[in-house]
């Protein structure tokens, strides 16, 4: 029965930790995550973080990005080598 109460606790907060993290612009998964391992506390620190501006928001879709493309490249120069 405690397990039970772990875990819906555990996931009433890392579900409003991921609710606030979307609404701040972090990532939603991490945060959820966090408040479900951490509860009250990972809640706490979500809310001491500013929320990112859309410059910054921005930006780190570019880096996603960059990076992934990064990998691709290095995928496909990887594929055109010969055995």
């Amino acid at each position: 029965m405690f397990l039970v109460y772990l875990m819906l606790v555990g996931l009433i907060f890392g579900s409003l930790c991921a609710y606030v993290a979307g609404e701040k612009g972090r990532r939603r998964g991490s945060w959820f995550i966090a408040g479900f391992f951490l509860s009250l506390l990972a809640l706490i620190a979500l809310a001491a973080i500013p929320a990112l501006t859309e410059e910054e928001r921005q930006r780190r879709e570019e880096q996603k990005h960059g990076k992934a493309d990064e990998e691709l490249e290095e995928w496909r120069r990887k594929m055109k080598k010969p055995l």
